[in-house]
Protein backbone atom coordinates (compact mmCIF):
# COMPACT_ATOMS: atom_id res chain seq x y z
CA UNK A 1 0.00 0.00 0.00
CA UNK A 2 1.27 3.16 -1.15
CA UNK A 3 -0.41 6.83 0.24
CA UNK A 4 1.72 9.56 -1.12
CA UNK A 5 0.78 13.32 -0.08
CA UNK A 6 -2.27 13.37 2.12
CA UNK A 7 -3.86 16.62 3.85
CA UNK A 8 -5.37 14.30 6.79
CA UNK A 9 -5.46 10.50 6.74
CA UNK A 10 -6.71 8.03 9.04
CA UNK A 11 -6.56 4.33 8.21
CA UNK A 12 -7.60 1.30 10.20
CA UNK A 13 -5.63 -1.82 10.17
CA UNK A 14 -7.64 -4.69 11.79
CA UNK A 15 -6.37 -8.12 12.17
CA UNK A 16 -3.92 -8.37 9.42
CA UNK A 17 -1.75 -10.72 9.07
CA UNK A 18 1.47 -9.49 6.77
CA UNK A 19 0.75 -5.53 5.85
CA UNK A 20 3.83 -3.49 4.04
CA UNK A 21 2.32 0.38 4.09
CA UNK A 22 4.47 3.50 2.65
CA UNK A 23 3.37 6.65 3.74
CA UNK A 24 4.72 9.73 2.37
CA UNK A 25 4.19 13.15 2.51
CA UNK A 26 1.77 13.61 4.64
CA UNK A 27 0.47 16.39 6.38
CA UNK A 28 -1.30 14.45 9.44
CA UNK A 29 -1.31 10.58 9.52
CA UNK A 30 -3.52 8.84 12.09
CA UNK A 31 -3.02 4.76 11.88
CA UNK A 32 -5.39 2.49 14.23
CA UNK A 33 -3.41 -0.81 14.34
CA UNK A 34 -5.33 -3.83 16.02
CA UNK A 35 -5.03 -7.20 16.55
CA UNK A 36 -1.84 -7.75 13.42
CA UNK A 37 1.04 -10.42 13.08
CA UNK A 38 3.13 -8.21 11.29
CA UNK A 39 3.50 -5.12 10.21
CA UNK A 40 5.87 -2.93 8.70
CA UNK A 41 5.15 0.73 7.91
CA UNK A 42 7.82 3.23 6.04
CA UNK A 43 6.66 6.92 6.70
CA UNK A 44 8.86 9.79 5.53
CA UNK A 45 8.83 13.68 5.45
CA UNK A 46 5.06 13.91 7.32
CA UNK A 47 4.04 16.42 9.70
CA UNK A 48 2.05 15.09 12.05
CA UNK A 49 1.74 10.79 12.66
CA UNK A 50 -0.40 9.25 15.40
CA UNK A 51 -0.09 5.97 15.51
CA UNK A 52 -2.65 4.11 17.82
CA UNK A 53 -1.10 -0.13 18.58
CA UNK A 54 -3.03 -2.72 20.07
CA UNK A 55 -2.33 -6.35 19.86
CA UNK A 56 0.44 -5.98 18.05
CA UNK A 57 2.81 -9.17 17.41
CA UNK A 58 5.33 -7.78 15.31
CA UNK A 59 5.73 -4.29 14.41
CA UNK A 60 8.72 -2.44 12.26
CA UNK A 61 9.09 1.19 11.88
CA UNK A 62 10.74 2.81 9.91
CA UNK A 63 10.35 6.63 10.45
CA UNK A 64 12.59 9.50 8.68
CA UNK A 65 11.76 13.42 8.23
CA UNK A 66 8.76 14.13 10.21
CA UNK A 67 7.72 16.76 12.68
CA UNK A 68 6.00 15.40 15.15
CA UNK A 69 5.17 11.31 15.90
CA UNK A 70 3.16 9.73 18.92
CA UNK A 71 3.10 6.54 19.45
CA UNK A 72 0.99 4.99 21.95
CA UNK A 73 0.03 1.42 23.58
CA UNK A 74 3.47 -0.27 22.40
CA UNK A 75 4.96 -3.42 24.25
CA UNK A 76 7.42 -4.31 21.98
CA UNK A 77 8.66 -2.77 18.52
CA UNK A 78 11.62 -1.72 16.31
CA UNK A 79 12.13 1.63 15.59
CA UNK A 80 14.55 2.45 12.87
Amino acid sequence: MLLNNLEKKTINFVECKQTTSNIIDCKKFTGNIVDCKEITLNISDCNKIILNLNDIQNISLFISDCKNSNIANCKENVIG
